[in-house]
């Protein structure tokens, strides 16, 4: 077959992604980039300095998705392995439960937190009060059950497909559980973590209804700040900035899970000698 003509076709079959990746990102944010700079008909600037409100919320967001992310996968991975490697009666019930909350509205997940750990609540406290300082306790948990599932999709996945062979192999050469699990298992969970760290980070970040039911204004994070400046005090070329900000960061931390799933998936491939090396040593 003729090079330009199998050129030509690769083209043609890749347009409508290009399209629709041109009118549904590049057009926006372009459209989001213009309405920062000259501002949009009918916007009312705010008295409060767009820098002054972008130091604020963005140190809440990275301090309340970084929080989010850490909490999800110290409690997802363990939930992940169990329900990965283990077969036992309620399993899909289980799997079903995690899921759950993933498929309801934030504003319901958050308002069920806070029936359950506000006040008057069953496990909660007087001082847990919406925009409190122990308020963002509550932001966290909420956004653990939320996002529970991402981790035991992702890792359990991943988990489902490691080949067997390389871990007996260790095994077989002398590795114990610890060395098998660290030098083996891992370097090819990795990537997975990684992508379901940055996932989770992206949404938590990004949270809307859970900040607005438990946070408050004290926890207001990037995306909570436009809806607020957008739709409250009409400053919508504010809105606009802020917008692109929180594009920059979802451009950033992916690029970052993919350097991580790059080194992982050079780093798996050597990981059946690393456990024949752990052999050797003993």
């Amino acid at each position: 077959m003729n090079p330009r003509s199998v050129r030509v076709r690769s083209w043609v079959a890749q347009a409508p992604s290009w399209i629709v990746l041109g009118l549904g990102v590049v057009v926006p944010l372009a459209t989001l980039a213009w309405a920062a700079r000259a501002g949009v008909p009918g916007s009312i600037d705010s008295t409060v300095p767009i820098g002054d409100r972008l130091a604020r919320t963005g140190w809440v967001t990275l301090v309340q998705a970084g929080a989010s992310t850490v909490a999800t996968l110290a409690v997802g991975l363990p939930v992940a392995l169990v329900l990965a490697r283990y077969r036992f009666p309620g399993r899909g019930l289980l799997r079903a439960v995690v899921a759950m909350p993933f498929v309801l509205p934030s504003v319901v997940v958050g308002a069920g937190v806070l029936a359950l750990w506000g006040p008057g609540g069953p496990l909660g406290a007087a001082a847990v009060q919406p925009g409190s300082a122990a308020s963002l306790a509550l932001v966290v948990v909420a956004h653990v059950g939320y996002e529970l599932i991402v981790v035991v999709a992702v890792v359990g996945a991943r988990l489902e497909s490691l080949p067997p062979a390389q871990v007996e192999t260790a095994r077989t050469l002398g590795a114990g559980a610890w060395r098998r699990g660290v030098a083996v298992v891992l370097p090819q969970l990795l990537p997975a973590v990684a992508g379901a760290a940055a996932l989770i980070f992206l949404l938590t970040a990004g949270s809307l209804g859970v900040v607005l039911v438990l946070g408050g204004p004290r926890w207001a994070t990037l995306d909570a700040e436009v809806w607020y400046l957008g739709t409250q005090l009409l400053d919508l070329r504010g809105a606009a900035t802020l917008a692109l900000v929180q594009a920059g960061i979802v451009v950033v931390v992916g690029a970052g899970v993919a350097m991580i799933g790059r080194r992982g998936g050079s780093g798996t491939r050597g990981s059946a000698a690393v456990g024949g090396g752990g052999g050797g040593g003993g």
